[in-house]
């Protein structure tokens, strides 16, 4: 036996016996109250895992039979999770090459620095059930977050204007929570699905337009008492006008930065041929403060189950699953310029449900029909009340319960504990969470308001301060 296939041996024996004692699916018997070890973080870069020794490949093995696609360099000691090659032998000098590549995504550097906590708020909340009153903007926590984005504005005819009835009301009130901690900051974010990308596509049609939009937005923003803005615009466009118009906005924003310091913030897709076909990243990387990715909704085959937030790709690594997730996303910015302590994910406290082909086979990749989008007070009063079944998905980070023929997908409390720490190894900006008004608020669960919004918060505020 050869000193490779010795060491693919010793992968797959201690793969079967992690497997055996501690299943990487694991069920949570009690309310979101993960079982077992914490999840490891690894001393790897996104795209791959590093490993001190073989054995360490296997232990992030998620079923027995999936040790055997692992690949062990023995040099640089890295280690391919869900592989097609199931002998090093086999592997081309070039796919060496590759994973090497991901190599630009280093651990976190030494020294403090502050993570970002940037919290959505949503100006329709008021029409949620339960509905989001103003006595909660009051009684949100100014220290939770270290940002609040008010979404949305209107974009038209090249001005921001209030997209609801009682914006001016609110925005009041969001930036009032600064006088109960003057480091919170307020963006105002602009655009969104409801406004589209014909109003952004106007904008950039004459440089005429892009400076009254420059002009106007600061003094809006200003008048309104944000310290920034938002660019929530992901369709398609004319990549390189929209990063002259965001070159222009920063050349406003420094002219009135003594007086009125702003940051501007961007939302960034994840799919690859909007990133390529919308976004001069290289160049964005220069004028923004930061870009904030959806990594909160990956929309795959509607017929199939899916984690909606998934950390890392669901084997096999391959087509659609090998980039519907949050390390591919966050590669995928870096690889095109943007850097990495600029780039924020976003959580979600939103869980997606469905409705199961078959009750026996509710696994990711399994067939369903996709149902709603659904609050975490939702969430909780599933599982509370039906005597769910809730499993924690290791291999791509995530939760899902299950009852009789209703499947839900979510983060939990540890899981979202887990990225944030994900977070810090990786020396990202930080995460944002999608929505405040989708948390349970209320305590209703009796968990805690802001359970989940605070399982992350809590981990970067601590963090920052070191």
């Amino acid at each position: 036996m050869s000193s490779w296939d010795l060491t693919l041996f010793m992968v797959f024996i201690s793969s079967f016996w992690q497997g055996v004692l501690s299943s990487n699916i694991v069920y949570m018997s009690q309310l979101y109250v993960h079982v077992g070890a914490k999840l490891p973080i690894s001393n790897a870069v996104l795209g791959t895992h590093y490993a001190q020794s073989p054995s360490e490949c296997g232990m992030r093995c998620l079923h027995d039979e999936d040790c055997l696609s692992f690949a062990h360099n023995n040099i640089d000691k890295e280690c391919r999770m869900y592989g097609e090659y199931k002998d090093v032998s086999n592997v081309p000098a070039n796919e060496w090459t590759y994973f090497a590549r991901k190599q630009l995504i280093a651990k976190t550097d030494s020294g403090p620095r502050e993570f970002v906590r940037m919290c959505y708020f949503t100006n329709w909340a008021q029409y949620s059930s339960p509905p989001f009153t103003k006595d909660d903007i009051d009684a949100i926590d100014p220290f939770m977050c270290s940002h609040i984005i008010y979404a949305f504005a209107n974009l038209k005819d090249n001005e921001l204007l209030e997209y609801e009835w009682n914006d001016q009301e609110s925005y009041s009130k969001i930036n009032a929570l600064k006088s109960s901690n003057a480091k919170l900051k307020t963006l105002l974010s602009v655009g969104g699905a409801s406004n589209g990308e014909a109003p952004l596509n106007s904008t950039l049609s004459s440089e005429e337009n892009m400076r009254h939009f420059v002009n106007q937005s600061i003094a809006f923003i200003i008048e309104n008492g944000f310290d920034g803005i938002n660019l929530e615009f992901s369709g398609k466009r004319n990549k390189e006008k929209f990063a002259d118009l965001v070159t222009m906005l920063r050349e406003g924003v420094d002219k009135v930065s003594a007086t009125h310091p702003m940051e501007i913030a961007m939302f960034g897709p994840t799919a690859q041929d909007f990133i390529d076909g919308s976004f001069a990243v290289a160049r964005l990387s220069q004028e923004l403060d930061f870009v904030i990715l959806g990594t909160f909704y990956f929309q795959g085959d509607p017929n199939t189950l899916a984690l909606h937030t998934a950390l890392y790709p669901k084997r096999p690594d391959s087509g659609e699953w090998s980039t519907s997730n949050t390390a591919w996303a966050v590669d995928s910015w870096m690889e095109r310029g943007m850097p990495k302590d600029k780039i924020v994910i976003i959580v979600a406290t939103t869980a997606v449900k469905y409705t199961l082909d078959d009750v026996t086979n509710h696994r990711p990749g399994d067939g369903a029909t996709k149902g709603d989008t659904v609050g975490f007070q939702e969430t909780c009063t599933f599982i509370k009340d039906s005597n769910a079944q809730c499993y924690q998905d290791n291999q791509q980070v995530g939760d899902y319960c299950v009852r009789g023929n209703t499947w839900i997908s979510f983060d939990g409390s540890s899981t979202l504990t887990y990225k944030a720490e994900w977070v810090i190894q990786h020396g990202l900006g930080g995460i944002a969470t999608w929505t405040l008004d989708r948390d349970d608020f209320s305590n209703s669960c009796t968990m805690g308001a802001y359970n989940l919004t605070k399982s992350w918060t809590s981990v970067l505020s601590d963090a920052s301060k070191q």
